[in-house]
């Protein structure tokens, strides 16, 4: 990753900006997870409703335990799947706001682009994050479109043409609810869990 793109996107996020950002599902946008000012800006942006929180995409496995708090089952499909293309809602560890909780449970994950994870990592706190499409339209794949809807934000890597979301989970126990289907399915053989 061109070192002046991830000092560009470091400036704008941490003065208050959000950036705009290709994932290994769909493109996202976000911003620091604890700057509640500019996550209002991109609520506002994608007129996104307010009691629908935005994840935490982390860098690694050691920022997720500093976030979180997670059982050994939630521990043993997070390093199964991530980094990958599935969000587990999990147990706050720190304290977080009402933008990226919601009944004392905020949702993870870890990207499997690596530009996104080096960039993280020099932040060394996680990113609130949603995809970049407003609120119940269809995915944005084209750089113009975002350029046009998006005026003036930075768009820090190359974008993805994925129209796929993360698949979304919540685990109680050994047991897996899914709250969104998306691009990773987990199933149960021989009581254990395995992909398709």
């Amino acid at each position: 990753m061109n070192g002046r793109k991830i000092e560009s996107a470091l400036y704008e996020l941490l003065n208050g900006v959000p950036i705009i950002f290709g994932t290994d599902t769909v493109n996202g946008i976000g911003c620091l997870y604890d700057d509640l000012d500019t996550i209002e800006k991109i609520f506002t942006l994608k007129k996104r409703e307010k009691d629908k929180p935005m994840i935490l995409l982390c860098s690694d496995y050691d920022m997720v335990k500093r976030y979180f708090v997670l059982s050994e089952y939630e521990q043993r499909i997070m390093k199964e799947y991530m980094p990958g293309k599935l969000t587990i809602i999990a147990e706050s560890k720190r304290q977080m706001n009402k933008y990226t909780e919601k009944n004392g449970k905020t949702g993870f994950r870890i990207p499997g682009r690596e530009s996104l994870m080096e960039l993280i990592k020099k932040l060394d706190k996680p990113l609130a994050s949603t995809s970049i499409n407003q609120s119940g339209k269809d995915v944005i794949l084209s750089r113009n479109e975002m350029k046009n809807k998006y005026s003036g934000l930075f768009i820090f890597n190359n974008l993805s043409m994925k129209k796929v979301s993360s698949t979304i989970i919540e685990i109680d126990g050994n047991k897996i609810k899914y709250i969104r289907n998306g691009a990773v399915k987990i199933r149960r053989f021989n009581g254990k869990n395995k992909s398709v």
